[in-house]
């Protein structure tokens, strides 16, 4: 999820309307075909980290996408003309006014533009997208509406590939318990804690950096340190953030954000569903 959706006060009720929205989409689009994307890690504005991006096309027109699972909707993140010019045929369903860390803004939901992934064609998907003064330039988010049509997705970091429809690499792998979905559009993990609680933790390939809150900190007797349930050798370290986005958003859900500096000390991670099973895949290590 991008931190240039920095939102204040009134997010929950953009949220809700999004979801009413997101679970309205045409229940025919097509069957996905079973293929294999190539993605690429690329920069940021924000940090020398990098966040996998793939070629997707709006209405034909060929645009580069940071592949976003902390994202439920599909959508562009500034409204640079250039990055809004293949969307002006849409049509707008709602818009909603909301505080942010650079002032008051809006944003809209829109529905019309197609949206081709590899050799598969969306038609009348739902994006969303800022109303305004210009504040990023990261272009086009490829959402989890668009991943979850998919019944097995898997992201291969040593090799830059996106598998669609198959685990791929990511067959074999680990498999934490205790992985839901939120909304049924975006993917947690559990965390446990000394105590024997848990906290939620939001697996989220848009995000730079793994963000923890105070509270995850303190009731981790101190440590940033964490590991998923019931395979201790999947583990991370987080960072205490006051990002405007993360301490009033995220944190609503869960007290972890899940991020690439994470992700990439695995060789693979993907999920499949009915059940749901979320895949972590070690890198091999040389004895």
């Amino acid at each position: 999820m991008l931190h240039s959706r920095s939102l204040l006060g009134t997010c929950a009720g953009w949220h809700s309307r999004q979801l009413k929205l997101l679970h309205a989409e045409p229940p025919l689009w097509p069957e996905p075909v079973q293929q294999v994307i190539p993605f690429e890690l690329t920069e940021d504005p924000y940090s020398i980290r990098g966040l996998p991006r793939a070629e997707i096309a709006i209405d034909e027109h060929i645009v580069t996408a940071i592949i976003d699972t902390g994202n439920g909707m599909t959508g562009v993140t500034s409204n640079n003309a250039n990055l809004l010019e293949y969307l002006s045929g849409a049509e707008l369903l709602d818009t909603w006014p909301i505080m942010t860390s650079r002032g008051r803004r809006r944003y809209e939901i829109l529905r019309g533009p197609s949206i081709r992934l590899g050799r598969t064609t969306f038609h009348d998907v739902l994006m969303d997208r800022p109303v305004g003064p210009a504040h990023l330039e990261a272009g086009y988010i490829l959402g989890m509406n668009i991943l979850l049509r998919y019944p097995k997705v898997c992201f291969d970091w040593q090799e830059s590939r996106l598998f669609l429809g198959d685990l791929g690499s990511c067959a074999g792998g680990l498999s934490p318990d205790h992985a839901y979905l939120v909304d049924n559009f975006v993917l947690y993990l559990e965390v446990p804690l000394p105590d024997g609680s848990v906290m939620p933790a939001l697996l989220d390939t848009g995000s730079t950096v793994t963000y923890c809150s105070k509270a995850f900190v303190e009731a981790n007797n101190g440590r940033q340190h964490f590991v998923f349930r019931s395979h201790p050798e999947l583990a991370g370290e987080c960072e205490v953030s006051d990002d405007v986005y993360f301490t009033s958003v995220v944190i609503r859900r869960s007290q972890i954000q899940v991020g690439m500096d994470t992700f990439r000390q695995f060789a693979a991670f993907g999920w499949e569903l009915n059940p749901l099973k979320v895949y972590f895949v070690p890198k091999e290590t040389n004895d």
